[in-house]
């Protein structure tokens, strides 16, 4: 296991597998770093096609064709089937790693757990997830955290140089919306970047250029469920020499302190914060020299070499359920689940246009199938993954 050098990297290389929304952080956080060390590396694009059979068909046959010795997973939803996850071991049995980062928020329960009996690891970002895991007693189980890709790392510039007074990147959803107006409406300057806003998507290269360019960088941590989430945002700003002010989240004081970022739990906290910095620059320039050198020990590279050591040192479970056998979809489930899209489209288009319509009716056929079908939810028998496209 010392001598491991065929690796293959299996997760999206676009967010949600669009090139619209720009390089995905897996790509940034796992494949790259990966890419500086010397191994034979192969990528493969799990959101590439929208046709979930092929993706699985070519991921056999590249698996086929490597015969890797360790295989790093990032799945995002129900793309990759549980079937394929067995063929792969059957393969070439080699170490499987998955990357499960949204654990705090919504995926443990209804991903990452009903997935975990099929890889030999899982990295979870979730110290109550690594707690469960534990108490399961039934999977190894690393730790980790998101971290700043390596090539986003930049030294800070004063605040009196930087091109923007606040800045947020990212999405425009959840409560994000509102408060951003709230801030627009108590004239504070705020440049938003990302999809949902009247802004264009920033390009991988150009993300770290505006965290290091912004006096303010901020960070919200809401997440589905209402619940608060450390996002990946966090290192990502600091390690770009940008001065954060973030939502409170659980464990974040476990890598920041109050001398290196600003943390407000409401919008007039929020308001505070940012008043605070905007008249006092010596303040500023300050505690984002104190959080860019902390962030460096959070890199990328560091969090992957870490993860990787833990691996290939340790030993790892390897007969996991080969010959798990799935319920096959009967005919009348065909029909009533056709019934089911065809219908839920129809009325959901009434409020809605196409797209968002169809999300929305597979959204909520997918909260009911992981309940009632679990691991079915995963294989190629399941219900979305038959019924829908990924996204």
């Amino acid at each position: 296991m010392q001598n491991i050098n065929n690796i293959l990297c299996v997760l999206p290389k676009y967010s949600f597998g669009s090139k619209s929304r720009g390089i995905s952080p897996e790509y940034n956080a796992i494949f790259l770093p990966l890419k500086k060390k010397n191994f034979k590396l192969t990528f493969f694009d799990s959101l590439k096609h929208k046709n979930i059979k092929k993706i699985n068909l070519n991921l056999i046959k590249i698996v086929e064709k490597l015969k890797p010795q360790l295989v790093f997973f990032a799945i995002s939803s129900y793309e990759i089937y549980i079937e394929t996850l067995i063929k792969i071991k059957l393969i070439s049995n080699p170490i499987m790693i998955n990357w499960s980062s949204d654990d705090d928020a919504w995926r443990f329960d209804q991903h990452s757990k009903i997935l975990s009996d099929y890889f030999d690891c899982m990295v979870t970002t979730s110290r109550e997830a690594h707690k469960i895991y534990k108490k399961i007693n039934r999977f190894s189980i690393l730790l980790s955290h998101w971290g700043c890709p390596d090539h986003w790392i930049k030294k800070p510039i004063r605040a009196q140089k930087c091109k923007y007074e606040v800045s947020f990147v990212g999405k425009s959803y959840f409560d994000r919306k509102e408060l951003i107006n709230y801030l627009l409406n108590q004239n504070i300057n705020v440049k938003c970047f990302g999809y949902g806003w009247n802004s264009k998507v920033l390009k991988n290269n150009e993300l770290p250029k505006v965290f290091q360019n912004s006096k303010i960088s901020l960070n919200f941590s809401s997440t589905k469920n209402s619940k608060k989430q450390l996002k990946a945002r966090v290192f990502e700003v600091t390690g770009s020499g940008g001065f954060l002010i973030t939502e409170n989240s659980p464990n974040l004081n476990k890598f920041f302190t109050k001398k290196e970022i600003l943390v407000f739990r409401n919008k007039l906290e929020l308001l505070k914060c940012i008043k605070k910095i905007i008249s006092n620059n010596k303040l500023r320039d300050n505690m984002v020299k104190n959080s860019s050198k902390k962030s460096m020990n959070y890199s990328s590279s560091s969090i992957i070499n870490n993860i990787l050591k833990t691996v290939i040192s340790k030993k790892f479970k390897k007969n996991f359920f080969i010959s798990k056998k799935f319920r096959k979809i009967s005919k009348i489930e065909i029909i009533l689940l056709k019934t089911y899209k065809f219908l839920s489209i129809l009325l959901l288009s009434l409020i809605f246009d196409k797209n968002k319509s169809k999300k929305a009716s597979r959204r909520f056929l997918f909260e009911i199938e992981w309940r009632i079908r679990k691991e079915n939810t995963y294989s190629k028998n399941g219900w979305c993954v038959n019924l829908f496209n990924i996204f």
